[in-house]
């Protein structure tokens, strides 16, 4: 388990400070597949950099099993950090390497002198990243999707409890990123192993994450699982985020207002049992209002699936929301 608590960092420039993380706390739990997702400059990179140490916060404390980060002398961090792996956006390869030496470059870094058992485990590792058949060739001739793969099979050398990725995904195509994604997951359940996504995108943290915590200006905002934040947001930056991923979806509240200004905008959610019931045939048979849908999408993520839908209730909008509530639909007023 990795626990962050009340961890700040700053960054003291020629003539200003900037807070780069601001008095953050989060708990991610062992096996668990974490999103942080913010924009550019909320923090999260840096965030992500003190789990491992590259940086040091300067206040606060953080705790992987247990064990105080700040407490471990220099060789204690250094054993650490084999079991924290990191894939990065630009990849990071050695360009004169080829796969099999790329990847091989972190257990001799780690310390395995055992050539033969350090071979045995680069092919372990090329096989299961889907890379089988390309060990010789070199980053040069490999795709963008092909240059991640390399770098997710070397930071799991040291075989790693917790693997950080640092917007992994942002510099690939939608599907080459789809099958990145796939793959984490199937590392994920796999090897057991935490992983926690950094992104600006929305989109990934829903395919992959079970949690999320959302970063704006060094602090976290709102937390929660990806069903809550998707259905519930609260902060105005997460609404953007939740907007964005939503691309078939740009309606804006305060259009729809003008747009369908008679009787009340209700906004309806279902998960994923209620989304397989006749809920709104029953709802209109039992009111006496007229009910428009102008709006409804299901959205699947890791876990789970839930529907909402937007409806003009024209009529006793209270009555049509009581009976949405008793079978178990959650509704918003708009």
């Amino acid at each position: 388990m990795i626990e962050i608590k009340q961890v700040s960092k700053v960054y003291r420039l020629k003539n200003r400070e900037v807070i780069a993380v601001d008095d953050v706390s989060l708990t991610i739990e062992d096996g668990d597949i974490y999103g942080i997702i913010g924009y550019s400059g909320a923090g999260k990179s840096t965030l992500v950099r003190l789990i491992n140490q590259l940086e040091i916060q300067d206040s606060g404390k953080i705790f992987v099993d247990n064990q105080n980060l700040g407490d471990l002398s220099s060789n204690e961090l250094r054993k650490l950090r084999t079991k924290i792996g990191m894939i990065f956006q630009h990849f990071n390869l050695l360009w004169s390497r080829t796969v099999s030496e790329n990847i091989e470059l972190a257990l001799e870094i780690a310390g395995n002198k055992d050539k033969q058992e350090r071979h045995s485990k680069v092919q372990e590792l090329v096989d299961l990243v889907g890379l089988t058949g390309r060990e010789n060739a070199y980053p040069s001739e490999l795709s963008g999707g092909q240059k991640q793969r390399v770098g997710i099979a070397r930071a799991l050398a040291n075989d790693p409890k917790i693997l950080l990725c640092d917007e992994a995904t942002s510099a690939l195509d939608p599907d080459t990123t789809k099958s990145i994604l796939d793959l984490l997951l199937e590392i994920n359940k796999k090897l057991n192993i935490t992983i926690i996504m950094i992104t600006h995108q929305m989109e990934v943290v829903q395919k992959i994450c079970n949690h999320i915590a959302v970063m704006s200006e060094g602090k976290v905002i709102e937390t929660g699982t990806v069903k809550e934040i998707f259905t519930a947001p609260k902060h105005s930056v997460t609404k953007s985020f939740v907007q964005e991923a939503k691309s078939h979806n740009d309606f804006n509240e305060e259009i729809l207002k003008q747009i369908y200004s008679q009787g009340e905008l209700l906004k309806v959610i279902f998960d994923e049992k209620i989304s397989r019931q006749p809920v709104l045939t029953k709802v209109i048979r039992e009111s006496d209002a007229d009910i428009n849908v102008i709006e409804a999408n299901l959205n699947n993520t890791i876990d789970s699936s839930f529907g909402i839908m937007i409806l003009q209730v024209i009529g006793d909008y209270q009555r049509v929301k009581t009976l949405f509530e008793k079978y178990l639909a959650k509704v918003e007023v708009m």
